[in-house]
């Protein structure tokens, strides 16, 4: 014979019925949060998607996952973290462990292109500062800074790897030789 529910069975489709109400106990629960369907996802979210439907949905694809999603969105938006955590199975300190600990990942927004110029030793004797001096006046922006309108960020490098062609610097990935301030 089938069982009889008691009032303390929990049934799992209809949650909402267990919530007390205001008569019941004078307090009224807080709202249970919505669980996430395609269309409730942000862009940030979406895009992480995207990168993990490549990937083994596994610890080992953090990384991997991580530099795709920074090269798409220019930088690791916190929600986008999150979603890679939830759907690697990845504790979310882990992730932001990963994430700040490889200086090629950005957990502040980017502009639209990248400029690195490098300040390496061959570069820095052919005048790298006063190129990223140039620079920096040119765009109205500081070294690690974005400018107002999202467009280029700074970025001072170590090296480029390119030191017969100091001083160097690369837009987007391509390299720039041979600068001077003009150029």
């Amino acid at each position: 014979s089938p069982r009889r529910a008691k009032k303390t069975d929990v049934d799992l489709d209809n949650t909402e019925a267990l919530e007390p109400t205001a008569g019941d106990t004078g307090v009224t629960a807080p709202p249970r949060p919505n669980k996430s369907k395609p269309t409730d996802l942000t862009d940030e979210e979406k895009a992480a998607d995207e990168v993990l439907a490549h990937y083994p949905l596994e610890e080992a694809s953090l990384i991997m996952v991580l530099q795709e999603l920074n090269d798409h969105l220019n930088w690791l938006p916190p929600k986008a973290l999150l979603r890679v955590s939830e759907k690697l199975g990845v504790p979310f300190g882990k992730v932001q462990g990963v994430a700040t600990f490889y200086k090629a990942f950005s957990l502040e927004p980017r502009g639209e292109h990248i400029v690195n110029v490098c300040m390496g030793t061959a570069c820095h004797v052919r005048g790298a500062p006063r190129i990223l001096e140039s620079l920096e006046e040119l765009l109205q922006v500081e070294s690690g800074g974005t400018t107002e309108d999202g467009k280029f960020t700074i970025e001072e490098v170590n090296c480029l790897g390119a030191c017969a062609l100091g001083p160097v610097m690369t837009i987007d990935g391509e390299y720039h030789g041979h600068l001077t301030s003009s150029k």
